[in-house]
């Protein structure tokens, strides 16, 4: 399924009725006796592009256990803040934080996180990347590209650098600059999916665009 920005994967507190696990119910009953209605892995309400939900029991045993031992490829794109100099790996931990509870931290006793990233175009002050996750942790990539400096555009959470990278291109650019400052989400989407099917046991790929909204941006950054 490719999914849209501002939609819930999993009910929860404040959220029990519109997400997209109510919506695999309403359309295909027959989830209700799987766990998570089919869920093999989620996305943040925020993030766009590709998930993959099992339509029967078999299927969600094999791609749980494809899940857990890393044999699923998840590849995102992400617009982050700042120039990156290089292509790299980043490998820390990452523990729920104590004090607030909708954020991760990097922790040494936290549970291992890796997250390979390669350019994919540099900008003013700006860099498109495609990452590839190693592990699949709760804001892995926000919290993993924020500690080193680059966080996502659009990451209200993790960003704590905004006016020392908008400072100087505000004076610059000023209207110009606005619709990428004001960038309402973290600028990250699942873009590409590889798993061996679980009844045909070939290989599948499966690959989404980038939403309008990054699509905007892109060009945006590429004017300036």
């Amino acid at each position: 399924m490719d999914k849209q920005k501002n939609l819930v994967v999993h009910p929860g507190f404040g959220n029990l009725s519109k997400t997209m696990f109510n919506a695999i119910l309403y359309h295909f009953p027959d989830n209700a006796s799987l766990e998570k209605a089919g869920l093999i892995h989620r996305l943040d309400k925020d993030t766009t592009g590709l998930i993959i939900i099992a339509r029967n029991m078999l299927s969600m045993f094999f791609l749980k256990k494809e899940i857990k031992f890393k044999k699923i490829i998840k590849k995102y794109e992400a617009i982050v803040i700042g120039n990156i100099k290089k292509n790299n790996i980043i490998n820390k931990p990452i523990l729920r934080d104590k004090i607030i509870k909708n954020k991760m931290s990097i922790n040494k006793n936290g549970k291992i996180a890796i997250t390979k990233y390669k350019i994919l175009e540099k900008f003013n002050n700006y860099t498109h990347i495609i990452i590839n996750l190693k592990t699949g942790r709760t804001h892995q990539i926000r919290i993993h590209m924020a500690s080193c400096n680059y966080p996502l555009l659009g990451d209200k959470l993790y960003n704590k650098k905004k006016k020392k990278y908008y400072k100087n291109m505000k004076k610059i650019y000023k209207k110009k600059i606005k619709k990428i400052i004001n960038f309402p989400r973290p600028a990250l989407h699942s873009t590409i999916i590889k798993f061996k099917h679980p009844n045909k046991k070939k290989n599948i790929k499966i690959t989404s665009k980038l939403p309008k909204d990054m699509s905007i941006i892109i060009n945006l950054l590429k004017k300036m």
